[in-house]
C-alpha cells in the first residue's frame, strides 16, 4: 500500500501552497467527480473539473475552480509543488508569490525572488547540477550564481563556474 503526505496551508491573503511527498513509488489511480473521470497521478477534482499529471513527480491543485496540473521535464526526479494566489495557480519549483504574481522555476536547481512586486525565475542550463540563487536590490532582481549587487547594480553569472565582483561602481560577470 502507498503511503502519502499531504500538505495545505493558508499563507494568508488569499495564498496556499501545495506539496505532496511520497513514501514509496506512487501508483497511477482514476479519480471520479462531477461525472468526469481522469487518470495519471496527483489527481485533483474542483469544481466540474478532474484532473491528474502525467508522471508520480508531478503536481496539481486546484483554486477558484480550475484544476492545474504540471509535470517537470523527464530527466528531473523530484517532486514539484504548486502555488495558488489571488486564482491564479502555477506549478513548478521554488514558487513564489508577490502582490498577485505567482510564478515556479521549471528545475529543482533553478531560483525565484521577489521584490517591489516583481517576481523573477531563472533556470540553469539542464547539466547544471548546482542550484542558482537570486539577489534583489535596488527593486531589481537577476538570478543564475554568484550573484553581486553593488549601487542599484544586480548581476550573475550564467554557469555554476562562472564569478561576479563589483569594480569601480559597476558589477562585471565572467563565466568560466
Amino acid at each position: 500500500m502507498m503511503m502519502r503526505k499531504v500538505l495545505g496551508m493558508f499563507l494568508g491573503m488569499g495564498m496556499m501552497i501545495f506539496m505532496v511527498g511520497q513514501a514509496y513509488a506512487q501508483e497511477p489511480t482514476c479519480k471520479t467527480a462531477y461525472g468526469e473521470t481522469a487518470c495519471g497521478y496527483n489527481c485533483t477534482a474542483n469544481y466540474g473539473v478532474v484532473n491528474c499529471s502525467s508522471t508520480p513527480q508531478g503536481a496539481c491543485a486546484a483554486n477558484y475552480g480550475q484544476v492545474v496540473c504540471w509535470d517537470p521535464p523527464r530527466w528531473v526526479d523530484q517532486k514539484a509543488e504548486c502555488l495558488a494566489n489571488y486564482g491564479e495557480v502555477v506549478c513548478g519549483y521554488n514558487c513564489i508569490a508577490n502582490y498577485g504574481e505567482v510564478r515556479c522555476s521549471l528545475t529543482p536547481q533553478g531560483a525565484c525572488a521577489a521584490n517591489y512586486g516583481q517576481v523573477v525565475c531563472w533556470d540553469p542550463p539542464y547539466w547544471a547540477d548546482q542550484k542558482a540563487e537570486c539577489l534583489a536590490n535596488y527593486g531589481i532582481v537577476k538570478c543564475g550564481y554568484n550573484c553581486v549587487a553593488n549601487y542599484g547594480v544586480v548581476r550573475c553569472a550564467q554557469t555554476p563556474n562562472g564569478i561576479c565582483r563589483a569594480e569601480n561602481g559597476d558589477v562585471r560577470c565572467y563565466d568560466l
